[in-house]
């Protein structure tokens, strides 16, 4: 309608004001007909070749009016979305939001803008160009939490939206957004070490798990020299398989079985986060272990970030510690 509007009052501009009265009352009298524009706007209608993203490939014009997410030529109508001009929006300048970090600042009017990531769907409105992609992320996240039974955690959510934020604003090439779309959920897990499937990724986005991957490497050249790079590992078809003297192969597999009994997240076969975290225990815990590793040997072994690895580790040893009873079982092994 506002293209319309702007095609009109061009058209007006142009004529003679004793011919504008004549010009109005035709179009009124035509209204019930397919009124075509083109006609109206036909010393215009060449297109040019400009390649400055400031002036109308249709009429050469500079002067825009700015909607949500496009810009509409004043003189001849032409539409075409707002796009990125240096890493900033036209509407909201763009800052890096670190690994962790549970405010950003936007910039919004001319104003810096600080917003809270844990009430997203407060300041993500309709004016925002990325709140199309961020919706979709949280449905995604949605689905995939609903389908394990439990409540979608904060620092997930907010690792998901920061990851999308931070690689679509520095990633200034063309890219499969869906592909981005699941790595930036599939890492907010691996972060916050929770386990989302890739198949089920690309079920939810319809998308082949080989474009995933293979939109995996820019992904990451995004994010080289900030806290997110350790994780962005898509090491799939690595198998962790450390060897293990026989004794050492009992107590892992006594810690696998007590693992998988009392932690519900925790399946066979277990993963190699699970599988280096148990070894790691072990070297770190367990006295009686001859097979020692560490953390930068486990994550070459198993492709996992040592960070995985600790905090695994961490666990279980608290889980052994309010467990007595289990742990002098595996002291006598």
């Amino acid at each position: 309608m506002l293209t319309t509007t702007l095609i009109l009052k061009n058209k007006l501009n142009s004529l003679p004001k004793l011919k504008r009265r004549e010009f109005l009352l035709n179009c009124i009298n035509n209204s019930d007909k397919k009124f075509d524009f083109q006609i109206i706007n036909e010393n215009l209608s060449i297109p040019l070749d400009i390649p400055n993203v400031d002036y109308c490939k249709m009429c050469k014009s500079n002067i825009f009016i700015r909607t949500n997410f496009e810009e509409i030529c004043e003189r001849c109508g032409v539409t075409r979305p707002i796009v990125q001009v240096n890493r900033t929006f036209k509407e909201k300048t763009f800052e890096f939001i670190k690994l962790g970090a549970n405010t950003t600042t936007i910039k919004k009017d001319g104003k810096n803008i600080i917003v809270d990531l844990n009430k997203i769907n407060l300041w993500i409105q309709d004016a925002d160009p990325e709140y199309k992609d961020t919706q979709l992320i949280l449905k995604g996240l949605d689905i995939i939490f609903d389908s394990k039974g439990i409540t979608l955690p904060d620092k997930v959510r907010n690792t998901a939206i920061s990851m999308w934020y931070n690689f679509n604003n520095l990633y200034l090439e063309t890219f499969n957004k869906n592909s981005i779309y699941c790595l930036c959920i599939f890492y907010s897990g691996t972060i916050n070490d929770i386990i989302i499937s890739l198949e089920q990724l690309s079920l939810i986005y319809k998308i082949t798990v080989s474009n995933i991957i293979l939109a995996n490497d820019s992904f990451k050249k995004t994010f080289v020299g900030t806290e997110y790079y350790e994780y962005l590992n898509l090491k799939l078809d690595k198998v962790c398989n450390i060897k293990l003297n026989t004794r050492n192969k009992l107590l892992f597999n006594k810690i696998k079985d007590d693992l998988i009994q009392n932690f519900p997240e925790i399946n066979n076969p277990i993963d190699n986060k699970i599988y280096a975290s148990i070894i790691y225990y072990m070297s770190s815990n367990l006295k009686t272990t001859s097979d020692k590793y560490t953390l930068t040997e486990l994550h070459s072994e198993c492709g996992v970030s040592t960070t995985s690895v600790s905090n695994m580790s961490k666990k279980i040893n608290a889980f052994y510690k309010n467990n007595k009873n289990l742990l002098k079982k595996l002291i006598i092994i």
